[in-house]
């Protein structure tokens, strides 16, 4: 607004890249038009939203009554808060000089400016016409767009909202879908992939060459020479089938640690069954002795 006033005194800019005297005031007044409009489109729709939400009465009695019945809607902690958040801002539009020139200044290094050359005239006529517009923009197209086109009646003859956007043009199924379910996860997953490649092989490529295995021999286990040899002809005839017959279907079981388990859990069965039957006896020969010194003695 201050540049359209330098450019009708002939203190503005002589010309831009794209636009030159006349030109540049007439684009720059065709931007402030399309600011006024944008801001009667939100006066419009916050219209719509606050009367929606606190003025209008549910289509359906029934769930109307639901909402009137409640009487809670937030605990007190959060209206405290919204009570000091909504305060705040009455503050800040009618003491602008005092708040929001103050916080402005905190942020002009950061963001690079600089304070403005000469006191902004918040309540100047300028400014105020620029507000008045836009809220007349938004009661025309509240009461003409979204009251007549946006709004039907329904069977009931009660007027309700109506979706009038094409359904082919739903941001919703159109781009953020797409674009959140499949394309940003499948992006991720390549990525993961070639990470997760790369891990498994480098490891195979170190035991390949630097971090080699070293084969250990495998000594039977004193208790365990039988599984141990058994398990051994057992492995050479699984191998000699893997490399005939078995090619697609190898056998990867390891007959030696396979047959020395066995063992060891027949072995600790039957030290259990073993100790089992000798505390059994041990009982039985002293329930005896007892039967045979009460015999004797009395």
């Amino acid at each position: 607004v201050e540049y359209i006033e330098l450019l009708e005194e002939g203190l503005g800019a002589a010309s831009f890249a794209f636009a030159s005297g006349e030109s540049a005031l007439l684009l720059f007044k065709t931007i402030e038009w399309l600011f006024l409009i944008t801001g009667g489109m939100t006066v419009a729709y916050m219209t719509k939203l606050f009367l929606a939400l606190f003025v209008e009465k549910n289509t359906d009695p029934a769930r109307q009554a639901q909402f009137d019945a409640q009487t809670t809607y937030c605990s007190p902690l959060t209206a405290a808060v919204l009570a000091v958040s909504a305060a705040v801002l009455p503050i800040l539009g009618v003491l602008p000089t005092f708040t929001q020139n103050r916080i402005a200044d905190f942020g002009q290094e950061f963001l690079f400016g600089e304070s403005p050359a000469h006191a902004v005239h918040y309540f100047a006529w300028t400014n105020l016409k620029g507000g008045l517009i836009s809220i007349a923009i938004g009661v025309l197209i509240y009461l003409v767009v979204i009251r007549l086109f946006v709004m039907k009646k329904n069977e009931a003859g009660v007027r309700e909202y109506a979706d009038r956007w094409p359904k082919a043009l739903d941001l919703l199924t159109l781009i953020y879908e797409p674009v959140v379910m499949k394309l940003l996860p499948a992006i991720g997953a390549f990525f993961s992939r070639c990470l997760d490649y790369m891990g498994d092989g480098l490891i195979f490529l170190l035991r390949r060459t630097t971090h080699r295995q070293a084969r250990v021999k495998k000594i039977a286990p004193p208790e365990f020479k039988l599984s141990y040899h058994t398990g051994r002809f057992w492995n050479a005839i699984a191998a000699f089938l893997n490399k005939t017959i078995l090619r697609k279907n190898p056998i990867r079981q390891d007959f030696v640690q396979s047959f020395s388990m066995r063992q060891k859990t027949r072995r600790r069965t039957l030290a259990i069954v073993a100790s089992s039957v000798s505390f059994g006896l041990l009982m039985f020969a002293i329930g005896v002795v007892i039967v045979v010194v009460y015999l004797f003695v009395f």
